[in-house]
């Protein structure tokens, strides 16, 4: 596969998949005997017979065409290019192009050859109308940063709880289009908790609107809930000494189904996406309609365990550029915050979360298999530009290094100071240099890092201003969210053992 850089390449993600493994993590380099200037901020060239870069500093450029999604090199002399083309080990058609100066410091952007038989235009626009059902300890926290980042960007609407909810939908009552702010409508993005309910969010929605989620391997997910949530979810608080060995030993001993936030203690996943968490799991028609209704639903389901590369499948479902997606870490336990697992607690953990473990299993493996859809290697570039292009935006805020890890107390800025669960636990946060004054320029620096409480209560105050700028002779902001407030659904309290209608039991999205 011959070098390039990455373009926006949209489109609905392939349904023809195969299980694989990971690849090994690699450092983006120039390869033995490329061509000085070949390899220029991420551009990746492969070399093989035939197939090269000619010696021509005077005139020689690379060349990204924002067509198709190919990986392709590029060879410009007199302002015009001659484009070759690699397709298991054929090569065909040139074309000319008109020579462009790739501007330093922005990176390139590689297209994956799954796009090359697409006839997408050029100019494709981005997708805005987006339901991101943010799930519980899923790395989840940092895809809702990068989708508010990208909404205050392209001066989007995002849906935000009403003040009676805080700043999650009511979890975990089955969600309402009443929990929604109506100073933060018509939405375009929804992207806080909430317990799915699709019929709801189809009443407010666009109809081409992306559904997409995010899994975690069950094992890793369940010492995290164990830990975030020890304090509040009984079923955890009633176990001696916080043991989670303890509670996987009899964990019907501790765990009660009606108690407030048992949710957390059981089949989380399952909950989340509307499902009845305390369903026998060897019923094994419920989770397969289960699975074969979310398939339906989502557009895509991302893997925690392989956040960049969920990046990417989704940088093109969306067809956002390549800077759309940078991100830095948020919402993180110290390591002293978490439990060594033996190496028989995993079994016992996914046998408990039985459902979750279905499920996950299930779209991990069609999650490697649209990896090979795009092609490994293709996917891996575009992974190498991603960590390229976030450390040097990473360093641009931090003064040239890389961000410290602090605790809430270490941190000056109390716009960047996260959410402490309990005294057990430590989550820690970033904090801008001090020499970094508030300003235009350090704004986005102090987004990519502002923790979600925080951040969601920013956008609340920024849409109610344009809202009431908008429409000045409307209901007052604190009247409305009263008003909405009696029409929560008294069925769908808290701890119900009733779950609501599952996205089983709802209407089909009938345009997406």
């Amino acid at each position: 596969m011959l070098g390039g850089r990455f373009r926006r390449a949209p489109g609905e993600l392939p349904r023809d998949f195969r299980h694989a493994g990971a690849w090994p993590m690699r450092e983006c380099r120039e390869p033995p005997g490329a061509h000085p200037g070949a390899y220029k901020r991420g551009c990746l060239p492969s070399f093989e017979a035939g197939v090269g870069w000619k010696q021509d500093e005077a005139e020689e450029r690379v060349e990204a065409a924002r067509e198709e999604g190919i990986c392709y090199a590029v060879k410009a002399q007199n302002g015009k290019a001659e484009r070759t083309i690699e397709k298991k080990q054929e090569m065909f058609a040139t074309m000319n192009y008109r020579e462009q100066e790739v501007k330093n410091g922005k990176p390139f952007h590689v297209g994956c050859s799954s796009f090359r038989h697409r006839s997408h235009h050029l100019s494709k626009t981005k997708h805005a109308n987006i339901v991101f059902l943010k799930t519980h300890k899923t790395a989840s926290t940092t895809v809702q940063n990068i989708l508010f980042r990208f909404a205050e960007r392209h001066n989007l609407t995002v849906a935000l709880p009403i003040q009676a909810c805080d700043h999650q939908f009511c979890y975990p009552r089955a969600f309402s289009s009443h929990f929604v702010h109506p100073h933060t409508m018509p939405a375009q993005v929804v992207t806080s908790h909430m317990r799915f309910n699709r019929s709801e969010l189809q009443k407010f929605m666009p109809n081409d609107t992306l559904y997409i989620t995010i899994l975690r391997e069950p094992t890793a997910m369940f010492e995290s809930l164990f830990s975030y949530y020890n304090q509040y979810c009984l079923s955890f608080k009633r176990v001696p000494n916080g043991s989670l060995e303890t509670f996987l030993a009899d964990p019907h001993r501790y765990y009660r189904s009606d108690e407030k936030y048992s949710m957390y203690a059981h089949n989380t996943l399952l909950f989340d996406l509307g499902g009845n968490k305390d369903h026998n799991p060897l019923d094994g028609p419920y989770i397969s309609a289960f699975i074969k209704e979310m398939e339906e639903v989502f557009s895509l389901v991302m893997i925690s365990e392989y956040f960049d590369e969920s990046l990417i499948l989704l940088r093109h479902l969306l067809s956002w550029d390549l800077e759309d997606m940078l991100y830095v870490k948020l919402n993180m336990r110290t390591p002293e915050s978490k439990f060594n697992l033996s190496s028989d607690l995993p079994s016992k953990i996914r046998k408990w979360n039985a459902l979750d473990a279905k499920i996950y299993d299930y779209f991990n493996a069609t999650f490697w298999k649209k990896l090979h859809t795009f092609g490994l290697n293709c996917v891996q570039k575009e992974v190498e530009l991603l960590r390229e292009a976030q450390d040097k935006l990473v360093r641009g805020c931090f003064g040239g290094g890389l961000p410290q890890l602090r605790s809430a107390a270490q941190i000056k800025n109390k716009e960047l100071r996260p959410w402490q669960p309990s005294s057990k636990v430590d989550i820690v946060g970033y904090d801008l240099p001090s020499n970094i004054s508030r300003s235009a320029a350090s704004d986005p620096c102090l987004k990519l890092i502002m923790p979600e409480v925080q951040y969601t209560h920013l956008l609340l105050k920024s849409q109610s201003i344009r809202y009431r700028k908008k429409y000045p002779l409307r209901t007052p902001l604190v009247n409305s969210a009263r008003a909405v407030r009696h029409h929560i659904p008294r069925s769908s309290s808290r701890g119900s053992a009733v779950p609501p209608r599952s996205i089983l039991q709802q209407p089909k999205i009938t345009s997406q």
